[in-house]
């Protein structure tokens, strides 16, 4: 007994950008942190408690990411 010809023609899926999870991790935290930065005007202290972090490890990532940059021009 075959198959239904739909069910034969396998289509692959889509693949992310990258299926490195590493990868796709660093940028989804980079977009978060941005995301709350922007949306508490730069306030780290209150970017941090959105993030659920420390303050200190908030600072550790936008040197890591080099999002200091963003804070200077505003």
């Amino acid at each position: 007994m075959s198959l239904p010809s739909f069910l034969e023609e396998r289509t692959e899926e889509p693949k992310p950008a990258s299926s490195d999870l590493k990868e796709v991790n660093k940028a989804n935290e980079i977009q978060l942190i941005k995301n709350v930065l922007l949306q508490t005007h730069f306030n780290k202290t209150k970017a941090a408690k959105i993030l659920n972090i420390d303050r200190t490890t908030l600072y550790e990532k936008i040197k890591k990411y080099e999002l200091e940059i963003l804070s200077d021009k505003s």
